[in-house]
């Protein structure tokens, strides 16, 4: 499958959606959980004791 590359004039590309990565449920789970070490098992002791 060929690619097709686009060009376009400064200032005129299209808006791209965020990563989904960086958005909603997962993101800010990432983001506020999993994002060191720590954090991640500190949320892994929190879910064992609840």
């Amino acid at each position: 499958m060929a690619e097709v590359t686009k060009i376009y004039k400064v200032g005129q590309h299209p808006d791209l959606p965020p990563p989904r990565s960086e958005v909603g449920v997962i993101g800010w789970v990432y983001y506020n959980l999993l994002s060191t070490p720590f954090n991640i098992v500190l949320t892994l002791l929190a879910l064992w004791f609840l």
